[in-house]
């Protein structure tokens, strides 16, 4: 950190080397440990979004089922009022003979 003073030309009015308090503490001491483990490593970050991901496929899913559910429902009782029919008129037509 000293030579990047020197390289930048940062010198007081005595023509002495001056250093920039915050970038020497920046360059020395991590973010995790300025800031805890979890926010130093951006795990509250990753964390809301793997929740918000989560939820939203789920979701999603849950969605998707109860549409296919429904449609298949649906399309299996219309099936079923089809074939009633169709034996009814096949019962009408022999009872006619």
């Amino acid at each position: 950190m000293l030579n990047w003073a020197k390289y930048d030309g940062n010198r007081n009015e005595n023509g002495e080397l001056e250093v920039d308090i915050e970038t020497l503490l920046r360059s020395w001491i991590t973010p995790d440990s300025r800031m805890g483990f979890i926010r130093g490593n951006y795990l509250d970050v990753f964390g809301a979004a793997l929740i918000i991901a989560l939820v939203l496929f789920i979701s999603l899913g849950y969605g998707f089922y109860k549409v296919v559910l429904f449609a298949f429902r649906n399309g299996l009782s219309e099936v079923g009022n089809h074939i009633k029919g169709y034996q009814r008129l096949k019962m009408n037509e022999y009872s006619c003979l």
